[in-house]
């Protein structure tokens, strides 16, 4: 089998018509790949994804090149926003969401732009809430692309239907009392003057029976089922907004489970699993266990730093959703390719970013320079995690400051060079000008060269808006995050959300911009946030407000 080499998304950047991405590699065979950035098969287009229930890590393989190769990306409110940070930086993001009373757009003028924008030559994604052909109107949709002549496929996903009950510890059959299951809508379409659900068939099946969207209507279910015969003992369970942080199980009876739910005030979207197996849920329940579970963490730094708030959160059950209102691009100048061709006369080479490690090798591999004309260098980095990127290519860093910050990094390591030391400083834009202020004081000669900046993404300022009023944390890991978070906030954050620091310094641009740090990690690492947010949680943390 032929296999392509896929690459996970940090950066991507128009470089001389190719694009630059991070180093974390993983495998797609020949059958899941979409050529990326420019597939000209998939040109005029339309890609129908089921996004899943709503734990991103429930996306199928082929569903995530889709969203990698995307042009256009048109979405809705139930999917998890971490997927969006898997497009493209030069995707178009079209948010149509919807959600009863409270519809963005009608489903016609969803149709519509699905149409206007393949017929304009693009490769379009309608990523969808769980599996598009499952109450999903991507039938719909797929009508309408055929009746224009548009080229269309459709990329199925887990529905909620069966891994929503399973997230709950509810396995729709079981040998002991349920052979099959039945999905039903709860909501049928606009314009039908009678239900043509039939209860009385419902009622007399054997099996589970699945209600989708049917929260609105679920005293009318549930009676309709009595009427026909169902036991009113049958056990029935409402789930909310299942496989998220704010996952919630109500497990009753027929005859009690509308009452109930008013009381406990369940809200959409949420699925109605009636049958015996709806029982099982107080012994198989499984899902929130973990020590942040029931926890959402918003993650707004580069998608570099995403992923990292995902690695190291997954295990301890929060659900991180990546918003990352800033990216980085590489900044080709002159400076960088003389500083490239004489790297013979320096002695250290100084990286504050992981970002910095990864374009430095993307152009030394560009230039075709030998990796051994660095054999005589040293190297200093501003922090382990970015000691670790170098080591990936490599290279063991030299020096580490015991904290990770500029003026820790000038502080302890300058005082060990001498008078024949010259430095390469590889840095960002935005960097701290303490440490070739320092420099100079004591005569050391060095080259500052800019290799990238960051930039605020402003096609994430809808979807940020609408998720951080539901989310418990959100983290802030440098100065240009806080910057464009505050940019990008159409209101003041809600006195339950809060603010996690990655260190003093971004706490300090946090104030300065007028959001609120309810806490400052101790260790300037993704990790040190997880474990404010674990002290936080267990009652240990002394609020900074």
């Amino acid at each position: 089998m032929f296999v392509k080499l896929c690459l996970t998304a940090e950066l991507y950047f128009f470089m001389g018509g190719s694009y630059m991405i991070d180093a974390q590699l993983f495998f797609l065979s020949d059958e899941y790949f979409h050529d990326f950035p420019d597939d000209k098969l998939m040109k005029n287009t339309v890609s129908l994804v089921g996004a899943g229930p709503g734990d991103a890590g429930l996306l199928t393989r082929k569903g995530l090149a889709c969203i990698r190769t995307a042009d256009v990306i048109v979405y809705d409110n139930l999917i998890s926003g971490s997927l969006l940070n898997e497009a493209r930086l030069d995707a178009e993001l079209i948010y149509v969401g919807k959600r009863m009373g409270a519809h963005s757009m009608t489903q016609e003028q969803i149709n519509q732009i699905l149409i206007e924008q393949a017929q304009s030559g693009k490769y379009v994604v309608r990523l969808k809430g769980g599996d598009p052909f499952v109450f999903g109107r991507g039938g719909e949709e797929a009508a309408a692309l055929h009746s224009h002549g548009l080229t269309f496929e459709v990329v199925p996903g887990v529905s909620s239907a069966y891994s929503v009950p399973a997230y709950a510890g509810i396995p729709v059959t079981d040998r002991s009392c349920a052979s099959s299951f039945h999905v039903i809508t709860g909501h049928e379409g606009v314009g039908k003057k009678e239900s043509v659900v039939d209860y009385q068939a419902l009622a007399q099946a054997e099996g589970t029976l699945i209600f989708l969207m049917g929260l609105s209507r679920l005293e009318e279910i549930a009676q309709s089922l009595i009427r026909y015969g169902k036991c009113a003992e049958t056990p029935v369970a409402v789930i909310e907004r299942g496989s998220t942080a704010r996952q919630r199980e109500l497990v009753s009876d027929l005859a009690h489970i509308a009452e109930r739910s008013r009381a406990e005030g369940m809200k959409t979207p949420a699925v109605i699993v009636v049958g015996e197996v709806a029982a099982l849920s107080k012994k198989l329940s499984w899902y929130g266990r973990r020590p942040l579970g029931g926890k959402r963490v918003l993650a707004t730094g580069t998608r570099h730093f995403s992923q990292e708030m995902e690695r190291v959160l997954w295990p301890l059950g929060a659900e991180t959703v990546s918003v990352s209102v800033i990216e980085s691009r590489p900044i080709l100048s002159e400076e960088m390719e003389q500083a490239l061709r004489n790297l013979a006369e320096y002695t250290w080479m100084v990286f504050t970013s992981g970002n910095g490690v990864e374009i430095f090798f993307e152009q030394m591999r560009r230039q075709r320079i030998d990796l051994r004309s660095m054999a005589h260098l040293r190297f200093a980095a501003i922090g382990k995690k970015t000691a670790e990127v170098l080591e990936h290519h490599g290279y063991l860093c030299d020096f580490t400051p015991e904290c990770y910050t500029s003026e820790r990094l000038a502080e302890e390591w300058i005082p060990i060079l001498n008078s024949g030391d010259r430095v390469l400083m590889l840095r960002a834009r935005e960097s701290s000008p303490i440490l070739p202020e320092k420099l100079s004081e004591v005569g050391i000669p060095y080259e500052d060269v800019v290799v990238y900046e960051t930039w605020t993404d402003v096609r994430r300022g809808e979807e940020l808006n609408r998720i951080i009023k539901e989310v418990d944390y959100v983290t802030v890991a440098s100065s240009s995050a806080v910057r464009a978070l505050q940019s990008l906030l159409q209101e003041p954050l809600e006195n339950d959300v809060r603010v996690i620091s990655i260190g003093p310094v971004t706490t300090k641009a946090a104030c300065a911009a007028g959001l609120p740090v309810y806490a400052t990690a101790n260790e300037y690492t993704a990790e040190g946030i997880a474990e404010t947010i674990l002290a936080d949680v267990r009652g240990e943390i002394a609020n900074e407000k």
